[in-house]
């Protein structure tokens, strides 16, 4: 049997999809040996690495109010810090270090200083997460070592290639991000500032959809991205979308 790896991509709120999708696969016991994440995927995969019930962490989304995990600062860098985020995904995670994870994870983001994409693969799980969720514009940058990272998806929304390097060689990668479908009208600054980011990353997506053995993409178009209302719903969208390609993927994976 293939060894399988999770490429799990940025979408904000969109993220919660995921946990749908890790859901359907442990049912069908699909293994999963390997996890990347990027953004919202990378908090999907640090609690499912770290061990957390993925059913409880779905229900749990519903009840988060995001708002009072909002540190907003005079803005020089970005206009929320993201310690407060941190500290969340830090209490979910258990305040465990990416070398205590299993399946093995890592956090990809961008460090801003030498250009380049970076796979976070050791330090506190939550640390990592926030350096990948670090909105450029939005959230200051995460400093670790001599990187300034933000948000892996300003050049990888989906990790594919990063979780293959890990060592899978079937690469299962979901997508819960934009996927060209337009936009409502923005009402907000983080609208426009997660509109644009969304239509720069869609021109590279493509590539990273060559490097996956298996898309997932569940249609989230008519979910808020910077709320966790429709949670639930999310959670729905993201399970039938898994569903849909499960035959593919046993069949795939035996090969």
């Amino acid at each position: 049997m293939k060894k399988v790896g999770l490429a799990l991509g940025g979408g904000a709120a969109h993220g919660v999809a995921h946990l749908g999708v890790i859901q359907v696969l442990q049912e069908n016991n699909i293994p999963i040996d390997f996890v990347s994440g990027c953004s919202a995927g990378a908090i999907a995969g640090g609690l499912f690495c770290t061990g957390s019930d993925m059913y409880l962490a779905g229900k749990l989304c519903s009840s988060i109010d995001m708002s009072s995990f909002i540190d907003i600062i005079i803005p020089r860098l970005g206009f929320i810090k993201g310690d407060k985020a941190e500290n969340l995904v830090d209490m979910l995670t258990k305040s465990k270090n990416i070398e205590e994870c299993s399946p093995p994870f890592s956090a990809v983001a961008c460090d801003i200083i030498t250009g380049k994409c970076v796979s976070i693969t050791s330090g506190r799980v939550s640390r990592a997460c926030h350096a990948s969720f670090a909105i450029p514009g939005v959230f200051e940058p995460v400093e670790i070592g001599d990187m300034q990272l933000i948000d892996g998806g300003a050049m990888t929304r989906v990790p594919a290639q990063q979780v293959r390097q890990m060592g899978a060689e079937y690469v299962i990668a979901v997508d819960v991000g934009y996927q060209g479908w337009g936009h409502e009208k923005a009402t907000n600054l983080m609208d426009v500032l997660m509109y644009a980011f969304e239509m720069c990353d869609w021109q590279v997506v493509e590539e990273t959809y060559k490097n996956s053995d298996c898309v997932i993409n569940p249609d989230l178009r008519t979910i808020p991205l910077t709320n966790l209302e429709k949670s639930e719903e999310c959670l729905r969208l993201g399970r039938e979308a898994a569903e849909k390609m499960i035959d593919k993927i046993k069949a795939e994976i035996q090969n």
